[in-house]
């Protein structure tokens, strides 16, 4: 899972200052801490190990290349500053949040960076209640096949144990090392009917697992819906 890290991206070391002593000092801070970088950042896969990128006032053309890298690697991004050609830049590009370095820009950042981290979180939470479901899905339906065919697999080993003992009490001899076998080979099929037995315990527990896992996507369902 990524990291909860936020990344601050800007080339005016007073904005990266106001950022940092506003989140530092907020009462509610968002969850994460913030590591901050300049645009000539180096290789564009360090922005893999974040999910939240605050991009300041930056030098002249670089604001293009930081928002393909972030983009590519699946960063949510909030651009604080005005760009020349701002309708060119995020054209296609819905997901870009932009506050304007206006009076309270800090507070309607607090609150973006809150908003948005707290829907990243929901969203992980989804995606792993999601993939238990899931798991307990499946586990549920081999629970159930392993009950069908108990009744199969216990028949045929009644029958191996069966025939063992038949052979171990024939009439004909049969030869010490073969006897051994036989007595190996009848062991092993009590051994497992044994474990089939164990398996009818199953009956009662896959009605509660697939209710936990009904349940649970109807949860993610939820969490995933507006206004939830």
């Amino acid at each position: 899972m990524r990291q909860s890290n936020v990344l601050v991206l800007t080339d005016d070391p007073a904005f990266a200052h106001a950022v940092a002593a506003r989140w530092s000092s907020e009462r509610r801070s968002p969850s994460g801490a913030i590591t901050q970088v300049s645009s000539d950042v180096g290789e564009a896969a360090m922005f893999e190990d974040y999910r939240f990128a605050i991009l300041g006032p930056v030098r002249d053309g670089a604001l293009e290349p930081l928002l393909r890298g972030l983009e590519s690697a699946g960063v949510e991004v909030c651009v604080c500053g005005g760009t020349e050609d701002k309708d060119s830049l995020f054209q296609g590009r819905p997901q870009v949040l932009c506050i304007e370095l206006q009076e309270g820009w800090l507070d309607t950042l607090m609150l973006v960076s809150k908003e948005v981290l707290r829907r990243l979180d929901a969203d992980a939470r989804a995606r792993q209640a999601e993939h238990a479901a899931a798991t307990r899905g499946i586990e549920a339906t081999l629970g159930r096949y392993m009950l069908e065919m108990s009744h199969i697999v216990s028949d045929t080993l009644t029958s191996l144990v069966g025939n063992a003992d038949l052979l171990l009490l024939a009439s004909e001899p049969v030869s010490k090392q073969g006897c051994e076998q036989i007595r190996t080979i009848r062991a092993m099929g009590l051994r497992l009917s044994q474990i089939m037995e164990r398996f009818s315990s199953l009956a009662s527990e896959i009605g509660p697992a697939e209710k936990q896992s009904q349940g649970e996507t109807a949860e993610v369902v939820s969490a995933r819906i507006p206004g939830h």
